[in-house]
């Protein structure tokens, strides 16, 4: 198969050895949406690289789904018109959340920013306050008040000021009543009835947020913002590395926070806090990042590095060597 240079999007650890990833191919246009799926699997001895391609698809985030279609673990791919791409072993599904993207008829929210699984079921969000919830039914809207339709302007603004819903960037959560929410006007929590903002010490936006194993929430966004808290006690910004960053994910392994940013990856050990914060050299730029606890994984815009056994390695992929 000729080599085809891609530029990665996104990664995920599915297991150790076992990674997702979703790219486009390098010499594709901007504004041609399509998407390249990647599984690599380090024990497969005849083809550690299995490719998916999805014409018209502009990815917007991926997972991996414990009990998908056919009651087999599902790699998931979502676009930012709300179209879901599932794939397993032997099979592959693709599905349209009703009301999300700009390419349906309706009314109109916005583009679709991520997409998780909490308590084995899938949840997405985006523009518009959107969050969905994937039951047996099929796509369900939960996300109350906060999901605003994109007002059409007939009128000057100065005159007429549109009311617009927030941009959900990201979501996670221990459990389906206790599930928490990124966006530009901070971290909501959801109790299984309604979403409320927290409180919290910065008023910057929020690009995502992770619930940790150990009950401590993380969130991270712009102005170098770097919270920890909970719905009970609120979010303190830890942070103060610098203004001009811009962090896009937080992962944690073991005592390590890492922070993925088009600056590159940094890293801080939660002993030593925030403030002792410092970049990665080797990584320049970082667009995703994942840890399953063991290792981290993340990929820039041409390279795949991982972190296992306190040691960074580089996982070449075969189209970009």
């Amino acid at each position: 198969m000729k080599k085809v240079p891609c530029l990665f999007k996104r990664c995920e650890i599915i297991e150790e050895g076992y990674y997702f990833f979703a790219a486009k191919p390098e010499l594709l246009d901007d504004d041609e949406e399509f998407t390249r799926l990647f599984l690599f699997d380090s024990q497969d001895v005849n083809c550690k690289w299995r490719r998916i391609d999805i014409p018209g698809f502009e990815v917007a985030d991926i997972c991996t789904l414990k009990k998908g279609p056919e009651s087999k673990r599902s790699y998931v791919a979502v676009s930012k018109n709300g179209h879901v791409f599932y794939t397993w072993p032997g099979g592959e599904l693709t599905e349209k959340i009703d009301g999300a993207g700009l390419d349906g008829s309706g009314a109109v929210y916005g583009y679709v920013d991520s997409i998780l699984e909490v308590s084995n079921k899938l949840h997405a969000c985006g523009g518009g306050g959107q969050i969905y919830r994937r039951n047996e039914s099929g796509w369900n809207d939960i996300a109350g008040s906060l999901r605003v339709e994109t007002p059409l302007i007939t009128q000057p603004l100065s005159v007429n000021l549109p009311v617009v819903g927030d941009v959900i960037s990201a979501i996670d959560g221990y459990s389906l009543v206790d599930m928490y929410a990124a966006g530009l006007k901070g971290i909501y929590h959801f109790d299984g009835v309604q979403w409320r903002l927290c409180h919290s010490s910065t008023d910057g936006i929020i690009n995502h947020v992770n619930c940790t194993s150990d009950g401590i929430v993380w969130a991270c966004g712009y102005n170098g913002a770097i919270l920890r808290g909970d719905f009970k006690v609120g979010f303190t910004d830890v942070g103060g590395y610098d203004t001009d960053v811009i962090f896009t994910k937080i992962v944690k392994l073991k005592n390590e926070i890492f922070l993925a940013s088009s600056d590159g990856l940094f890293t801080f050990n939660i002993e030593e806090g925030a403030k002792k914060i410092k970049k990665i050299p080797r990584i320049k730029d970082c667009e995703d990042v994942s840890s399953d606890g063991k290792s981290v994984l993340c990929v820039s815009r041409k390279k795949i590095y991982l972190l296992a056994n306190g040691l960074w390695n580089e996982l070449k992929h075969p189209d970009n060597s």
